[in-house]
């Protein structure tokens, strides 16, 4: 009898204890049900434009670039204070019920690899762990599942301040020389780090939250061994399924830059024994002063395009990452020390026009916040033809355009994302 009343107090407590918890996003059905998400950027892996004050915390000509130089010139001790503190309010629970009341059902929560190992000789500081797991708790409250993105490894596989260090990009051999991911010793950490991800949060326990792993965010194809990449992931997806934790969950793989339409289409597939395979597409439309000079109607029509391409891909696909940015004019975008193209200071750019009527809300013109809503609505249309949408920025301090709160108060971003001031930008219907 006191047998039969432990197990039906069990079966009780672990019948609530699931109720409590829904269903599991790690079954999340990307062929049906459309990804509406925001990144959770400059959080756990720190980025100057997202977050301008750590910096500016700095004397002037002493401003670390990236998190590996901000840890590097603090210390250890000092930079864990700070880091603690940032990590403790950047995002609070409050900003995931926002999320939830403006219709967001993913975030995306990059982090480095120093949260979960180190090189020897690494400055950087850990601890992101904890916040990231009451994060995950935040978003289970309100019903948000979440990606873990692997955003910065070791050696950095970008040569960008978002990886964690920034690299050189003087030239493209420069760049090659800045990219140190894909040497065996940091490849080998890389899935240390992603096997510790796999073993937490690929499980049982964060099931009903966490809807995909990142591989690696944003390695960089043009300049990197493309084989070898393709290894890392073919590695890390065994890890994932077969290592340890034995997950189930969705694997999500970068198209590492490589866009040429279905360039991924033969890899990875269900016939070659791999399943519930994601392709990341991230997205952006001023890197190149050709997108600096288009009108508002060409931005629209170049993301209708690429909304096309996606729906004949093989793999489910999400555009990970976009903007409503039409310029380069936040501040450090480019990076620390680096002008904007906008203005014609940096990578040999022609010089478009000022900043300051774009760098500020206060003085947007009505046409500048028509041009903006057109933008965001056309692409919200383009991405959600395959399996979603992730947009690039939660909030930022003072990069407007890169900052869904900021915009949604503003009336640029629609509520809800359904609404439409411009229908039928893309044809579809």
């Amino acid at each position: 009898m006191k047998i039969f009343s432990f197990l039906t107090l069990a079966t009780v407590t672990l019948a609530a204890t699931i109720a409590k918890r829904g269903p599991k996003a790690s079954d999340w059905d990307y062929e049906n049900k459309t990804v509406n998400g925001v990144n959770l950027g400059g959080w756990f892996l720190l980025e100057p434009y997202i977050t301008p004050s750590l910096f500016k915390a700095f004397e002037p000509g002493e401003i670390p670039v990236d998190e590996y130089h901000y840890t590097m010139f603090l210390g250890k001790e000092e930079a864990k204070r700070r880091l603690e503190h940032h990590w403790d309010t950047w995002y609070q629970e409050s900003d995931f019920e926002a999320m939830a009341d403006a219709g967001i059902n993913t975030v995306r929560i990059p982090v480095g690899y120093w949260a979960y190992g180190m090189k020897e000789d690494d400055p950087y500081v850990s601890g992101q762990d904890f916040y990231l797991e009451r994060a995950l708790g935040w978003a289970r409250k309100y019903g948000i599942v979440a990606w873990i993105d692997l955003h910065g490894a070791p050696g950095s596989q970008n040569g960008s301040g978002s990886s964690g260090l920034r690299g050189s990009f003087d030239s493209l051999e420069e760049l090659r020389k800045s990219i140190g991911f894909l040497h065996d010793d940091n490849l080998s950490l890389t899935l240390t780090v992603l096997q510790k991800i796999f073993d937490k949060y690929g499980g049982s326990e964060f099931e009903d939250v966490v809807s995909g792993i990142e591989l690696l965010n944003e390695p960089l194809g043009i300049v990197s061994d493309m084989n070898k990449l393709k290894n890392f992931y073919r590695w890390g997806y065994g890890n994932m399924r077969y290592l340890n934790s034995l997950s189930y969950n969705n694997v999500i793989i970068s198209d590492a830059f490589m866009e040429e339409p279905g360039y991924w289409n033969d890899f990875m597939t269900v016939d070659e024994g791999y399943w519930k395979v994601v392709v990341d597409h991230h997205h952006y439309q001023w890197h190149t002063p050709e997108e600096l000079g288009m009108n508002i109607t060409e931005h629209v029509q170049l993301a209708c395009e690429l909304g096309t391409n996606h729906t004949k891909e093989y793999h489910w696909n999400i555009v990970g990452e976009w903007s409503a940015a039409l310029t380069d004019c936040a501040m450090w975008l480019n990076g620390i020390g680096r002008g904007s193209r906008w203005l014609g200071q940096y990578m040999n750019s022609p010089k478009f026009g000022e900043c300051e009527p774009y760098t500020n809300p206060d003085e947007w013109t009505e046409e500048h916040k028509q041009n903006l809503r057109r933008f965001i609505e056309g692409q919200i249309d383009a991405y959600s033809t395959a399996s979603g949408w992730i947009f690039w920025n939660w909030k930022c301090e003072n990069a407007v355009e890169w900052d869904m709160s900021r915009l949604i108060q503003l009336g640029v971003f629609p509520q809800p994302f359904s609404d439409r001031q411009y229908p039928n930008q893309c044809g579809y219907d």
